[in-house]
């Protein structure tokens, strides 16, 4: 990467009094490798990023991130940004030099667009090192503290959290990969007395429960077991390499939902609710998100009145998606994630705004600066404003075959060699607010080689939905199949 000019350098630091300075980051700690992977947006980041700009000339926004920068950057390394919107793209991933990077701007405030990352979900834990070197140098941060994003990145750590502040989770234990299979490397044990312990406990909870990976990104590596003797198989085999959750499965509906905010001001987002798969888990490429739930079945006030504890207890800054079942006439929260979510796309597009303009709002920026002084921006309470009614929404995510498919459904859906039936087409275009495409081709499993996702919204009714999904039916045969749809229309009766 070639080092800025004096010129550059001394155009970057100058700026007008009443301009507030804000750095957005992303820092990927995890391999990435561009030359395999296509992501494509629609609409572009880019195009996003430059209409907030140009909305805010009071602001001067710079985005800092490493590859692939997903909710910033689309690849567009000479793209003309404007002249308050400036991206920097960094190789080294270390909270120490992306400190150095943000602190070079001099920002008035710093917030992370923490996102996901496979295999391991650890993004979020890294722009919060990054926040913490950030703040000890008097820069205002809207991030998650880095013990907090260490609690959500490992579950057993989750776990301890809620059950200290009350909340309902599922029966759960902890498996130390090490202790479990210690009397297979060099020991004095003639009998593993912590595997008999921990078989023993599995055997007094009920069945089906689900083997889950200490720390990882959605349902990667999760497994439902029906039978003591089905997990034992599993915990004493080779696939198992590593610590594990065992959670008891419980039955219901599947949903989640965010909560933005900090420094005591918090917004609730209304659920939306999640299909699952036969195994009855969510899947990280086939799945749908409908939202908002709505019907008083599901004791509503209940679970925002617990959400609002669950804010207020955790203390959080920016953003955390938490994970939800309804069963029993009761809310249980499986796990919390410290950083924008799949969802966050979907409720951007049903509140009729951005997610580039959310995390300004979130931010508490004050778009009119009324003192120079860092220390009081350091101690102002975010002003957080309403973003007013949700609309219904479903997001639509199906496997990606190869790199081909976006283009697939670009063409289908906005017209080109492949383009439907005008009418049809244009009907289900008015109702897109999005569409993104992740695909790795040098992923090693099927289920880890990306996604393409659609996201719909309806002017005022559900029920505008179900008919623009059968219109979507005689659109997808070439990327999605039918029986996958009429899911979704199952799943909008539900709301």
């Amino acid at each position: 990467m070639k080092k800025p000019t004096k010129q550059k350098k001394k155009t970057a630091q100058a700026r007008d009094n009443n301009t507030v300075r804000i750095a957005v980051f992303c820092i990927n700690p995890s391999l990435f490798n561009r030359e395999s992977f296509f992501i494509a947006n629609i609409p572009s980041w880019t195009s996003q990023w430059k209409a907030v700009a140009e909305k805010h000339p009071e602001l001067d926004i710079y985005i800092i991130s490493t590859l692939p920068g997903l909710f910033l950057y689309d690849g567009q390394e000479k793209e003309d940004y404007g002249a308050n919107l400036h991206v920097k793209i960094i190789e080294e991933a270390s909270p120490a030099k992306a400190a150095e990077v943000i602190e070079a701007i001099s920002p008035d405030i710093a917030l992370p667009a923490s996102s996901w990352t496979f295999s391991l979900d650890w993004m979020p834990l890294n722009d919060s090192l990054t926040a913490d070197i950030l703040r000890k140098k008097g820069i205002r941060t809207v991030s998650n503290t880095k013990d907090f994003s260490l609690a959500c990145f490992d579950k057993h750590r989750t776990h301890i959290l809620l059950e200290k502040l009350g909340f309902r989770t599922p029966d759960y234990i902890y498996v130390n990969h090490e202790l479990y299979k210690a009397d297979l490397k060099k020991c004095d044990a003639s009998v593993n007395v912590y595997r008999e312990y921990i078989l023993s406990k599995i055997s007094e909870m009920t069945f089906p429960v689900i083997i889950k990976p200490v720390t990882g990104l959605s349902s990667q590596g999760l497994r439902v077991v029906k039978s003591l003797e089905e997990a034992r198989s599993f915990l004493d085999s080779r696939r198992n390499g590593s610590d594990r959750i065992i959670e008891e499965y419980m039955e219901g509906i599947q949903a989640g939902l965010e909560i933005h905010g900090g420094y005591g001001s918090y917004q609730l987002f209304p659920p939306m609710i999640f299909s699952v798969t036969n195994f009855g888990i969510t899947s990280p490429r086939q799945s749908i998100k409908a939202g908002p739930l709505s019907s008083s079945k599901y004791r509503l006030d209940n679970l925002y009145s617990e959400m609002t504890r669950l804010a207020e207890s955790l203390n959080f800054m920016g953003c955390i998606q938490v994970d939800l079942v309804f069963t029993g006439e009761e809310w249980y929260i499986i796990e919390i994630n410290s950083r924008l979510s799949g969802m966050t796309s979907a409720y951007a597009a049903a509140f009729g705004t951005t997610v580039p303009e959310m995390l300004l709002r979130d931010s508490g920026i004050p778009m009119n600066k009324e003192a120079d002084s860092r220390n009081t921006l350091m101690d102002a309470k975010l002003d957080l404003k309403p973003y007013g009614k949700m609309k219904p929404v479903i997001s639509i995510k199906f496997p990606v075959k190869d790199s081909r498919t976006f283009k697939n459904v670009k063409e289908l859906l906005y017209g080109g060699e492949k383009k439907a039936a005008a009418q049809d087409r244009d009907e289900v275009k008015k109702h897109i607010s999005g569409i993104t495409c992740f695909y790795d081709e040098e992923a090693e499993q099927e289920r880890e080689k990306g996604y393409c996702e659609i996201i719909l919204t309806a002017r005022k009714k559900t029920e505008e939905l179900v008919t623009v999904i059968k219109e979507l039916e005689s659109l997808s045969g070439n990327f999605s199949d039918h029986i996958f749809l009429r899911e979704a229309e199952n799943l909008l009766a539900l709301l």
